[in-house]
């Protein structure tokens, strides 16, 4: 691959407080492809500083990884902190720890070495088919004819409020999974505005005109679905809350 590819996500300010953002998601940072002498040199730096690092702290990030993937096998191997381009979210007091094949990365706190956040991913193949259940049923609440393929999937856990699956199709459509409960917290995708009833869209357009003071502000292409599955996690008598937000 000779072009650049960047890192997937920015990692939002609130990061730096001690209560993360309910999408918090944790990335690897991807240079420009070098030449395989400098590879192999930056492979041996990264395992150098990680058998610099505390074996305690290693332990405690293989720990809480396996905690949750028990049947997966991972081998940290590399060690990244703020002082790197794309890391510094970290800032000065936080460490990633990323297994071999990048898909599975811990941060921790330089002081304590304390497990600050845990992501996994995995393929579709590798969940249990309960929770692929709860995925698919939660996509075909979106559209019951559309046929949907989630690829990608990623468990989250960090601090005591978040601890869940999210889940995408790599374009238009993502959902999330509570952990706990095994149950699907919201799912969303985008539709082309032209496949929505017209007078939804013409009410939408006046809507927005009469907010704005450019009188000639047009819609965009397309509306986002939101559904809200909170109503049928609690049991409620009603359907899960939709929401169509046309820009």
């Amino acid at each position: 691959m000779k072009s650049y590819t960047f890192m997937l996500a920015a990692i939002t300010a609130s990061l730096l407080s001690t209560s993360l953002p309910a999408n918090f998601t944790l990335h690897t940072a991807y240079a420009a492809e070098q030449p395989t002498n400098e590879a192999a040199k930056k492979t041996t730096i990264e395992a150098s500083a990680l058998d610099n690092l505390d074996p305690a702290m290693i332990e405690k990030a293989k720990k809480a990884l396996q905690e949750l993937a028990p049947k997966r096998t991972m081998e940290l191997t590399t060690l990244h902190s703020g002082a790197e381009a794309g890391y510094e979210y970290l800032g000065e007091d936080r460490l990633l720890i990323e297994d071999k094949d990048k898909r599975a990365r811990v941060m921790i706190g330089k002081a304590k070495g304390d497990i600050l956040a845990c992501e996994i991913n995995f393929t579709w193949q590798e969940l249990d088919t309960s929770l692929q259940s709860v995925i698919q049923k939660a996509m075909k609440s979106l559209d019951t004819q559309q046929k949907f393929k989630i690829t990608q999937i990623t468990r989250v856990k960090a601090d005591k409020d978040m601890n869940h699956w999210t889940f995408n199709d790599g374009s238009n459509i993502s959902g999330m999974v509570d952990a706990v409960t095994g149950k699907a917290t919201y799912v969303s995708t985008d539709y082309a505005l032209a496949k929505i009833d017209s007078k939804w869209s013409a009410l939408a357009k006046k809507t927005i005109q009469s907010l704005s003071a450019d009188k000639n502000k047009q819609l965009r292409n397309f509306v986002q679905m939101y559904i809200d599955m909170q109503a049928e996690n609690q049991k409620q008598p009603h359907s899960p809350m939709k929401a169509a937000v046309i820009w």
